[in-house]
């Protein structure tokens, strides 16, 4: 069963909030890494990608079962690799 994200922090985490990412960069990671604070923090962007994403992630999925990884990180790993162009 899949949470959404983890609503309580592993202590000595910082804040997704709270990180800052370097703007003056040439890699094309910081701009992706920005996006994804903005789709966080913000409760608008937030409801509308989850309602969209949840629903594919757990689709055919029983509720039961260990906990695997949150889908936030699910779609930060995935935005992550396909920026990068890796495997």
């Amino acid at each position: 069963m899949r949470k959404r994200f983890e609503l309580s922090p592993v202590l000595g985490s910082l804040a997704i909030s709270e990180v800052t990412i370097p703007i003056k960069s040439r890699d094309e990671l910081p701009p992706v890494l920005l996006a994804l604070q903005t789709i966080f923090v913000s409760g608008q962007y937030h409801q509308k990608m989850f309602s969209i994403v949840e629903p594919v992630i757990l689709r055919d999925k029983k509720q039961t079962g260990r906990e695997g990884m949150s889908i936030w990180e699910v779609i930060v790993l995935s935005v992550i690799r396909l920026t990068l162009n890796t495997n």
